[in-house]
C-alpha cells in the first residue's frame, strides 16, 4: 500500500467475507446489493434481479446506462454528497452511500434494483426493439466480413 495515496477497499477487507456477508443481507433483506470501487468495477454483489443481470448488464446501450448512471452517482460521493436514492438510467430504484476511510471515498454500497411503482412495459419494449436492431447489425456486419473473408 502506498503511503502518499488513500488504500483501495481491496486492500482493506477480504473480499471473499465482503461476498459472503453481501449474500447474507440480500437473502435477510431480499433485496439487490452490492458494493462498487470507485472505478465502478464490481467487488461484491448478490440478489441482483433477473431485468439487470440477464438483460441491462448484457446489452450494449442499456449496459452503458447502468455504468453511466452508476458512476455519476459515485461522483457526487466523492465529492462529499452523504448518499442519495435514485431512479438508475434503466427505471430502477436504487440506494447508494459512501463507504470512506480518513475522508477518502474508497467504495460505494448500493442496494435497490426494485420498482416503487408498476413499470411502464412499453418504454421497456421499445428499448428491447432498439437493441434488437443493433445487434441484427452487429451480427449482419459479421456475416459481411465472413463472407469477404472466404
Amino acid at each position: 500500500m502506498d503511503p502518499a495515496s488513500p488504500p483501495t477497499y481491496a486492500e482493506l477487507v477480504d473480499l471473499a467475507k465482503l461476498q459472503s456477508l453481501m449474500e447474507s443481507f440480500s437473502r435477510a433483506l431480499g433485496t439487490a446489493n452490492a458494493v462498487f470501487a470507485p472505478d465502478g468495477s464490481i467487488l461484491a454483489r448478490a440478489g441482483w434481479v433477473d431485468a439487470c443481470t440477464r438483460f441491462h448488464r448484457q446489452q450494449t446501450e442499456s449496459c452503458r446506462r447502468c455504468i453511466e448512471s452508476d458512476t455519476s452517482h459515485m461522483r457526487l460521493l466523492a465529492q462529499g454528497r452523504a448518499g442519495a436514492t435514485y431512479t438508475c438510467a434503466n427505471g430502477l430504484l436504487d440506494a447508494i452511500a459512501p463507504i470512506e476511510v480518513d475522508g477518502h471515498v474508497v467504495a460505494t454500497v448500493l442496494t435497490g434494483q426494485f420498482f416503487t411503482a408498476p413499470p411502464d412495459l412499453e418504454h421497456f419494449r421499445e428499448w428491447l426493439v432498439q437493441e434488437m436492431d443493433a445487434t441484427t447489425a452487429f451480427l449482419s456486419s459479421h456475416q459481411a466480413a465472413l463472407r469477404h473473408a472466404a
